[in-house]
């Protein structure tokens, strides 16, 4: 599987996509009163919006693979840690503006460790969604083991590796909204690597069944209408700890299907300019609206809800425009010199 990923561009847009779902999420955990009420109905499953990046890198990763653990290592650092250094700093920074201060748990970030940890809350208190590149490091260091197994396992394993995978993705999303637990332990269990390495694994089998031909002919639109209406459904409260269960699949198939339409040149309007420009610059987005959101809604601000809502996407941006431009793109060229930084490299 040698081919490159750079031809799949709509999945640069649906990235962007997925980014704006965590931050409404987050939006919607960060306001309160007729706020919070008014964007729960769109923004209560917003988590999930993780769980298609991890889907989504696990599908690139097999796709474009190259020769060379060393390589893939480099590769890998190079397009997550020096953004993510950078939002540290940020984060803290926006920690001594609230008064507060990291604790030495908060080392855990720095080796991307801290998902690890059962006191998730406290370690991830510079930048909450940083747990989840702490996940993707787990999933990046079984990669190379991994993709010789996807390679060369039967199809029925795939298949049934696939099923395997979904039920403890499914068991992740139960644990992080059961009542019993305390606060601490849902978020412990809810993003254990160990468990969400199903939605990469599920990733890399779809790459691998698209490669080959016998992953299943899907319309892009209708698997985009698709996830978007069972997403609609997970927002509703009751069936939020089911989020996972029920959109891992339909996001497997979004990820199939805009990989189709690009491979078969089919117009989409995920792969438009302005949408590779927004997707190359989701990760930044996703990695700094979460301390802009604590620096609005917290004291000394402590903005209205409202105000939280309507400043935090364009503040988010702009900050993750500018650190794309002068972080993420040279420090990517300096780590990976001759690589071709396209707006496509997504994975």
């Amino acid at each position: 599987m040698e081919t490159s990923a750079t031809r799949l561009h709509s999945l640069t847009g649906l990235r962007f996509v997925a980014a704006l779902v965590v931050v409404l999420f987050h939006v919607y955990v960060h306001t309160t009163g007729s706020v919070h009420a008014a964007i729960g109905p769109i923004s209560r499953a917003g988590f999930v919006g993780v769980l298609f990046f991890f889907v989504l890198s696990g599908y690139l990763l097999t796709w474009g693979a190259r020769r060379g653990v060393w390589d893939f290592y480099r590769r890998r650092f190079a397009r997550i840690y020096p953004a993510f250094i950078a939002s540290l700093i940020f984060g803290t920074g926006v920690l001594f503006v609230l008064g507060r201060q990291p604790g030495i748990t908060s080392l855990l970030n720095l080796v991307l460790l801290q998902s690890w940890s059962p006191h998730q809350l406290s370690v991830n208190v510079i930048n909450e969604p940083g747990w989840s590149l702490s996940a993707e490091a787990f999933f990046y260091a079984l990669f190379p083991a991994a993709i010789v197994w996807v390679r060369r396992g039967s199809r029925r394993t795939l298949v049934a590796a696939s099923m395997l995978s979904w039920v403890a993705v499914a068991v992740a999303g139960y644990l992080g909204h059961w009542s019993l637990l305390d606060d601490q332990t849902q978020e412990f269990l809810g993003r254990l690597p160990l468990l969400l390495g199903g939605a990469f694994l599920v990733g890399m089998i779809a790459a691998r069944a698209q490669h080959e031909g016998w992953a299943p002919k899907i319309s892009l639109r209708a698997a985009v209408a698709s996830a978007g209406a069972l997403y609609l459904l997970c927002c509703w409260e009751p069936m939020a700890p089911s989020a996972n269960l029920i959109l891992l699949p339909a996001l497997v198939a979004v990820v199939i299907a805009a990989a189709q339409a690009d491979l078969n040149g089919a117009r989409s309007i995920w792969r438009t300019p302005t949408m590779l420009k927004l997707g190359a610059e989701s990760y930044c987005l996703y990695l700094f609206h979460w301390p802009v959101l604590d620096l609005l809604a917290r004291r000394p601000l402590a903005l209205p809800s409202i105000w939280v809502a309507v400043l935090v996407l364009p503040i988010a941006m702009s900050l993750a425009h500018l650190v794309h431009r002068t972080v993420e793109q040279p420090a990517e060229r300096w780590l990976r010199p001759g690589h071709d930084l396209s707006a496509a490299d997504v994975g």
